[in-house]
């Protein structure tokens, strides 16, 4: 977690104190009323009977309700103890006990022989079901539910890392700060598998994974690594195994076969051994951060709910991820309150999350910016540079504070260019001299040499764009625009040799979309031709298919589509001309439903290239573009199907009509990043509720690093996103400054 800074305004807000303390359970858990919990009792009730068997409800750290045989009630976890496997690790990791989850796991299982193909099985392929363990494929090529492979894993973790033949004693030696109440037992034999754990100690390493690896003020883990285990899924294009093998030797099985049908559930899903809900949405109605360790199918589940400091825990009943879906949306709708977080102490003028500004940094001088965000919350970005000796392509990096790095000039002319990068994190470049256009590629450190792209019938081409395959193989598109018709035309790059697959459309430029190392997506590559009445096409390096016409409102396109993500399907927005007396302007079109929504209009045709992004923990579509001579934005609630008022950003400067407003990108903490040309001054600025975070200052020092904050009173407040959690009393007292938005709202 980072912290944006803002302005400390000199204004006095009187400090409301909390009648709840953040808690963690020491010998026993603490019980609280639903209502002083914030919970509403009858949807608590409701949950627990749809759950049934044994099980509870736990927020910030009290128990709200257990039923059936309580806290105490014991069970098999099964396959909701694995993630635990995967915490050892990076408990290994911190202690120094080995590199990474990287190291290949016959570098520690010395004493076994290890053939070529499973000499390369790493922890990470473990963590992931991708070991290739007992399949037919190599590691990392397929994705396989794999019991076999798990307890290669357990054996590996347990008996190698931690020289260990009973794993019920490392757990309680390893977690000791837990505290566990009930004399938790893991099987030696399917090594590490809890067989006989109770309700509430499960619990206790559920809230530790709630806290981000932290225990009442002491880092069991880095909280970095429970972020990346909650961070990004196998692929969703990474495909299911299909076959068996011989494994270099005999491991046992922790309790299933090493392929067990998921419903291709997994790619997009699993990470670190836990179910997530982000590429693919196994729980829809929830948001994008909801965690799950999950065994039988769902008969043994613990589900975790950070925005509400919620967790659910129940056993005995098996259930779909429907009806999970359901029962905890129902759940979730009676939260009444949240008693903790300081986000709700002061501070009552109202603000719209949605479109809130946080924190701009200038960047440099240009014109023409697009961007694209990496899975490290890094910044790609490709502009134009407007300075005399500083003209041409340009390409430079920035982190999350704002520092640049990585600056190069990819091309000493050039317009309109535009960015992505692969699932393999090289970057794809391309742009235009106005007569023709250029590829250019970063692998690693290093970019490769100019392509120069296929100018058919020796036409005049500009606006090109880029997307990358699944394997990174570079798509372009480009518009040729002397001819009669104009007309679009798409292909990929062979090596260095450009193909060309497709050619048609009609007077506009072409957009592509594909998988990233961020957005996986559903793993195709579409193009959308420069036709007045799109047809969204897929496209492989064998031809194209028509995949959707699109719904539109006049069924006249103006200049400009953006594809992007959302919820794993591709959606677009672009504008739409002045017909008549239609109404018309910014659309928005979700392409799997086709359906066309009004984002802002009417308007003109002056209004083009617009630009988007998917808050996927809000359902919200973040949409900027330029119009006479302005930059704006809004924000569409995808839920209500309405938009805010369009804001402006300021005065565009040579923003280019092929490069829309500039560059957006969704930053995966609810909120997107803009990067545009104000009076020729390239900005970055933060929007929506990632702007709500805040910033703190302790004896007038920024505190920017992810470490719990002591207040006077010894009291905690620990940074989690845009709220400060308050935590028990410990440590020394400070003097501290709370701000969001600029106005303090928080002083000791």
């Amino acid at each position: 977690m980072r912290i944006i800074s803002m302005v400390i305004l000199c204004v006095a807000f009187p400090v409301l104190v909390n009648a709840l303390e953040y808690s963690f359970p020491k010998s026993s858990w603490e019980t609280k009323t639903p209502a002083e919990l914030g919970l509403d009792a009858g949807a608590m009730n409701a949950a627990a009977a749809s759950l049934g068997g044994n099980g509870a409800i736990i927020r910030y750290g009290y128990v709200a309700k257990a039923w059936g045989n309580g806290l105490a009630a014991k069970t098999d976890w099964a396959s909701s103890c694995k993630p635990v496997f995967s915490l050892l690790v990076w408990k290994a990791v911190k202690d120094g006990k080995i590199s990474s989850f990287q190291a290949p796991v016959k570098d520690l299982m010395t004493d076994r022989q290890f053939n070529e193909k499973d000499a390369k099985i790493t922890f990470y392929h473990l963590a992931h079901m991708t070991s290739g363990w007992s399949r037919a494929e190599a590691p990392g090529e397929a994705f396989s539910y794999n019991d076999e492979a798990i307890n290669l894993y357990g054996k590996a973790v347990y008996n190698y890392l931690y020289q260990s033949m009973d794993p019920s004693a490392t757990l309680k030696s390893e977690l000791a700060a837990l505290q566990f109440e009930h004399n938790p037992v893991l099987d030696a034999s399917k090594t590490g598998r809890f067989t006989s754990v109770s309700v509430g100690d499960m619990a206790r390493i559920a809230h530790l994974f709630l806290n981000q690896g932290n225990w009442n003020g002491t880092a069991i883990v880095d909280s970095a690594n429970i972020t990346e285990m909650m961070g990004q899924t196998v692929p969703v294009t990474l495909p299911l195994t299909k076959g068996d093998a011989t494994p270099s030797f005999n491991a046992g099985t922790s309790g299933g076969t090493d392929y067990q049908y998921e419903g291709n559930n997994g790619p997009g899903s699993y990470s670190y051994n836990f179910w997530l809900n982000k590429g693919k949405r196994l729980w829809p109605s929830l948001t994008a951060n909801v965690f799950q360790g999950n065994g039988h199918w769902g008969r043994e589940n613990y589900t975790v709910f950070p925005n509400q400091q919620l967790i659910v825990l129940h056993y005995g009943k098996t259930l779909s991820h429907s009806q999970m879906n359901t029962i905890y949306s129902a759940l979730l709708g009676g939260v009444t309150g949240n008693p903790i977080m300081t986000d709700t102490l002061q501070d009552t003028t109202s603000w719209d999350k949605k479109l809130t500004l946080g924190k701009k940094v200038q960047i440099t001088n240009g014109i023409q910016p697009m961007c694209v965000l990496d899975k490290n919350e890094n910044l790609h970005i490709i502009y134009k540079g407007n300075q005399t000796g500083d003209e041409g392509i340009k390409y430079l990096k920035m982190n999350f504070d704002g520092e640049l790095s990585d600056k190069f000039t990819l091309s000493s002319s050039g317009d309109n260019p535009q960015i992505t990068i692969d699932v393999n994190g090289d970057i794809h470049a391309v742009w235009d001299t106005f007569s023709a256009s250029y590829y250019r590629k970063k692998t690693g450190t290093n970019w490769e040499d100019v392509i120069d792209l296929p100018r058919p019938k020796s036409e005049r081409n500009w606006f090109p764009h880029v997307a990358a395959g699944p394997d990174g193989t570079a798509y372009w598109g480009l518009w040729g625009i002397q001819g009669s018709p104009n007309t679009t035309y798409a292909g990929w790059l062979d090596g260095s040799v450009p193909r060309q697959l497709y050619a048609g459309g009609e007077n506009r430029p072409p957009r592509l979309l594909g998988p990233t190392d961020r957005y996986a997506g559903d793993g195709n590559v579409y193009l959308i031709p420069g036709d007045r009445v799109p047809v969204v096409k897929n496209i492989t390096s064998t031809g194209t298919t028509d995949y959707k016409t699109l719904s539109v409102f006049s069924q006249k396109t103006g200049e400009g589509y953006s594809p992007f993500w959302m919820k794993g399907q591709p959606a677009l927005v672009f504008n739409e001309v002045l017909s008549g007396t239609t109404p018309c302007g910014i659309v928005f079109n979700y392409l799997p439903d086709n359906v066309a929504y009004l984002v802002s209009g009417p308007i003109t045709e002056e209004a083009s290239f617009p630009r988007a992004a998917y808050d996927e923990t809000n359902d919200l579509v973040y949409v900027f573009w330029h119009e006479h001579g302005e930059v704006f934005y809004t924000c569409f609630d995808n839920g209500s199907k309405t938009a805010s008022p369009k804001i402006s950003m300021g005065k565009k400067t040579g923003a280019g009509r092929g490069c829309g407003a500039g560059g957006i990108a969704y930053t995966g903490n609810g909120g997107v990043y803009l990067v545009y040309s104000d009076n020729g001054m390239l900005q970055r600025q933060v929007l929506g509720n990632y702007s709500a975070m805040v910033s703190i200052e302790r004896n007038n020092t920024r505190i920017t690093s992810n470490k719990q904050i002591y207040g006077l009173d010894n009291r905690i407040y620990d940074i989690k996103g845009r709220h400060i959690q308050q935590l028990p009393k410990q440590g020394n007292g400070r003097t501290i400054h709370i701000t969001r938005e600029g106005r303090k709202f928080l002083s000791e």
